[in-house]
C-alpha cells in the first residue's frame, strides 16, 4: 500500500512539474555585463562601480496590493470598511503562478496596481480631502475611480496616494509637500523653493549662460 501511494504521489508531482509554466526571466543585473558599461571618468581613466549582483538581488522587494481610490460619492457600499480591515496582501505570489495565463494576469496586476513608494503619505489631511472634496482632485474615470491614485494598506494603516500621481494637480501637491521630484527616477530634495529643486535635479552648472537657471527664481 505504501509503495502504491508513494508511486501515485510521485507521478502526480512529475505531472504537476511538467504542466507548470515557468517563463524565461532575463537577468537584469550582471557583474560581467556591467563591468565596462560606464565610460571612464575623464582625467582618472577609472570607471564608476556599481553594487554587486549579489547585493542587488538581496535587496528587499515591495510586494503589496493596492486598491482604487474612488471619487467621493462613487465608492461601492462597504468599500471603505473593507480597506480598513483587509490589511497588507501580496501583490503577486510567484509560487502560485502555474500557467502562462497566470503570469500574464500577474503582469497586468503589477502594471496596474504597483505604486510609487516614495510618494506614499499617511497624512490625515490628504486622506480626508480625497474622500470629502467637492471638486475632483484629479481625472475621474467612468467607473468612478480617480486616475493615478491608489490606496495601499500598509501594516495597520492606509497610505495614499499610491500609484503614479505625478502629472495630476493633486499628485503635484503631494510631491511638493514631500520634497520629491518625480520623473524617471525620484529625486529627494531639501527644504527649498521648487525652482531650485528642479534646477538641482536637471541643471548643468558647467554651462555658461544656462537658460535653465531662471527656474531657480
Amino acid at each position: 500500500m505504501f509503495f502504491i501511494l508513494f508511486a501515485a504521489t510521485s507521478e502526480s508531482s512529475v505531472l504537476w512539474a511538467q504542466a507548470a509554466f515557468r517563463p524565461a526571466i532575463p537577468k537584469t543585473w550582471d557583474d560581467a555585463s556591467l563591468a565596462d558599461w560606464v565610460t571612464p571618468v575623464a582625467g582618472l581613466n577609472v570607471r564608476p562601480t556599481h553594487i554587486s549582483a549579489k547585493d542587488y538581488y538581496s535587496l528587499a522587494v515591495e510586494n503589496l496590493r493596492t486598491y482604487p481610490v474612488y471619487f467621493p460619492g462613487r465608492e461601492p457600499e462597504g468599500y471603505w470598511q473593507m480597506l480598513q480591515n483587509i490589511g497588507p496582501k501580496p501583490l503577486i505570489e510567484p509560487g502560485k503562478l502555474l500557467s502562462e495565463a497566470d503570469w500574464i494576469e500577474a503582469g497586468r496586476r503589477v502594471f496596474e496596481e504597483a505604486d510609487d513608494l516614495h510618494l506614499r503619505t499617511f497624512d490625515p489631511k490628504f486622506i480626508a480631502e480625497i474622500r470629502s472634496s467637492d471638486q475632483a482632485p484629479a481625472r475621474v474615470l467612468p467607473d468612478g475611480t480617480v486616475f493615478g491614485m491608489r490606496w495601499a494598506p500598509v501594516s495597520a494603516a492606509l497610505a495614499l496616494p499610491g500609484r503614479r500621481p505625478a502629472g495630476t494637480p493633486y499628485g503635484s501637491r503631494v510631491q511638493l509637500e514631500k520634497d520629491v521630484l518625480v520623473y524617471v527616477p525620484p529625486f529627494f530634495m531639501g527644504p527649498e523653493p521648487v525652482g531650485k529643486q528642479v534646477y538641482r535635479a536637471y541643471g548643468v552648472p558647467w554651462r555658461k549662460d544656462d537658460v535653465n537657471k531662471r527656474f531657480q527664481n
